[in-house]
């Protein structure tokens, strides 16, 4: 590949060249014509901006050979096709935890390749797992492999009263690539006495849907008077106060210097996308995705 981009360096280098040295001929072949004529800078004019018409169309033609050799992906419209005619991978029957089972559309690491986020959540616990597709180079549906733990909860994505969902994101440099960083949380019922909160990140890291914990609240109702007894600590272990835990996704990034942003997301239900036809499908994932913004 790199040989291929430095022949098209090579070839661009003349083409400028070649460009260079007929703007000096047109140049000099126009000043004589301004010479003779009352009108003379006009043609002038009109000859450099044709010059410069056709300089352009020789960069965008490069640009597209760029593009051909680096396995660009395909417009957003195409994806979302994709995702449409592949319904029967991701649209499937579950059997337990079905009380939400919704999806939408985002792109969650800002790479012009659209994710597509199912998620189902229910149970006694209150348990919810999230499964994490994308459109390859080839054109092919691809599920993201994920860091969390099997048979553990995972993080809440879906809002529990509304098809719309806002998220708190967190931008920053790693290794000399942008890394967006999804504040989520997770609400477990433990036991029939004992509430868990936690926070985490959620970032795509080469392909991998990675999940950074990092703070959990207690909820316990062991009194005699059932009164909550109510504890904080990071995932060291370390105790926190209220405020520490509430503010401790923003401190964390903050310390690396990160961006704040907002992500929007529209969440809709799986059962409205299983019995219609691929056209219609694109239709309803198009709607989720136009509905997604990131600020």
């Amino acid at each position: 590949m790199r040989k291929n981009i430095l022949f098209g360096l090579i070839i661009l280098s003349f083409v400028l060249a070649g460009c260079k040295q007929d703007a000096k001929e047109e140049k000099e072949a126009s000043t004589e014509v301004t010479k003779e004529l009352s009108g003379g800078q006009e043609e002038v004019t009109e000859t450099a901006t044709e010059r410069l018409s056709d300089m352009e169309g020789v960069w965008t033609d490069y640009a597209e050979y760029l593009d051909s050799i680096s396995g660009a992906t395909m417009d957003i419209q195409k994806q979302i096709e994709v995702f449409a005619q592949n319904r029967d991978k991701w649209a499937t029957d579950i059997d337990f935890a079905d009380e939400q089972y919704k999806f939408t559309l985002a792109d969650l690491d800002m790479d012009g390749q659209v994710e597509l986020l199912v998620s189902h959540c229910g149970g006694t616990g209150i348990f919810s797992y999230t499964s994490f597709y994308k459109v390859d180079k080839d054109g092919k549906l691809k599920e993201l492999d994920t860091t969390f733990s099997e048979y553990e909860s995972q993080p809440d994505l879906m809002d529990s009263v509304s098809d719309e969902s806002d998220v708190t994101v967190y931008s920053n440099i790693i290794n000399g690539k942008g890394c967006y960083n999804y504040i989520v949380y997770d609400f477990m019922k433990e036991s029939p006495d004992c509430y868990i909160y936690r926070v985490s990140s959620l970032a795509i890291v080469d392909d991998v849907v990675t999940e950074t914990k990092l703070a959990i609240e207690y909820e316990t109702y062991e009194d005699p008077d059932y009164e909550a007894t109510i504890s904080y600590e990071d995932y060291n272990g370390t105790e926190l106060t209220e405020d520490e835990y509430r503010t401790y996704a923003a401190r964390y990034y903050e310390a690396q210097q990160a961006s704040e942003h907002r992500a929007h997301f529209k969440w809709i239900d799986v059962s409205d996308i299983v019995d219609v036809s691929d056209s219609e499908a694109a239709q309803i994932l198009m709607e989720s995705y136009d509905a997604y913004s990131f600020h």
